[in-house]
């Protein structure tokens, strides 16, 4: 066999782990959608029971963002926002025994990152939150939402 066919023949190898980790890939975002979808329609209901004046949501198949602020004109100015999104992928070890990419799961079911920003005039604070069911999120969220928009109507009013 010639050095050149030795080469090909690696390449060709090297391709076809690269399928299978795109078939792979592409089955955990699959997988991580369909576990977002729940809490995608809840987060639908929670933005269309608060004034567009004060929420702004981007719901994704797989993450949303949610920000709670003012707006002005065309502009929001969000001063608290977060993203959620399932836990993601981590390294462990694969069905087939590698080590790789795995979703994190517990019982069937990845936990929920919610990624927090509040904004100050002086700067931000983040934070990070994890969450087991969408529930808990939905729960958080109402609470955080609630309080943040009595505080907007109360500067409007000023």
């Amino acid at each position: 066999m010639s050095l050149k066919d030795e080469i090909e023949k690696l390449i060709q190898a090297e391709q076809q782990k690269l399928d299978i980790q795109g078939q792979e890939d592409k089955e955990r975002l699959r997988r991580a959608e369909k576990r977002f979808r729940p809490l995608a329609a809840l987060l639908k209901e929670v933005a269309s029971s608060v004034e567009k004046e004060f929420l702004e949501t981007i719901i994704l198949a797989g993450n949303a963002i949610v920000k709670v602020g003012k707006r002005e004109n065309e502009l929001f100015y969000d001063s608290i926002a977060w993203e959620v999104y399932p836990e993601p992928a981590v390294f462990g070890h694969q069905e087939n025994g590698e080590l790789g990419r795995i979703l994190k799961e517990e019982n069937g079911k990845a936990s929920f990152i919610v990624n927090e920003t509040t904004y100050y005039l002086e700067g931000m604070n983040q934070k990070s939150f994890t969450f087991e069911t969408e529930q808990e999120v939905i729960e958080y969220f109402i609470k955080k939402i609630s309080k943040e928009v009595a505080h907007q109507r109360r500067l409007k009013k000023l």
